[in-house]
Parts: structure tokens; C-alpha cells; sequence
């Protein structure tokens, strides 16, 4: 569910392709999943720290806050 953002609030938002992570039974590998989620959380946190924009208070909420979003492709 998406949360509403204060002014100059950004989000950095990533998706991982559920499907990558069944067996040929077609059954969740949870630990490959759980490994993928670290990364991407990782990832994404990675991102905020490098990223620019466009004025100083986006900045500064953007590192204060370090919004992210992981989830399936629509």
C-alpha cells in the first residue's frame, strides 16, 4: 500500500520478479527469495546515498529518511 509523502518526501522503489523464485514444482524457494530481498533492500539503500536531486531539502529528506519500496512488478 503506497503512503503519502510530506513535501520535498521521494521514495526509491524496486521490484523483484516473483517467479524467478520457484522450483520446477513450481513451490517458493524462500531462502533464494530472502537473499534476493536482502540484496535489493541493500541495493536500494545504495541508491539513496548516491543519488542527486534536484533542490537541498529534497536531499536532505531523502538521506534523513531513506524511503524505499520493494515489491512485484504489476
Amino acid at each position: 500500500m503506497e503512503q503519502p509523502l510530506p513535501a520535498n518526501g521521494v521514495c526509491n522503489l524496486g521490484s523483484l520478479d516473483l517467479s524467478k523464485f520457484l522450483d520446477d514444482s513450481g513451490h517458493m524457494n524462500y531462502k533464494m527469495l530472502e537473499v534476493a530481498v536482502r540484496y535489493a533492500v541493500r541495493f536500494l539503500d545504495s541508491v539513496v546515498s548516491v543519488s542527486s536531486y534536484p533542490t537541498e531539502d529534497i536531499t536532505k529528506w531523502s538521506r534523513e529518511n531513506r524511503a524505499i519500496g520493494l515489491g512485484k512488478p504489476q
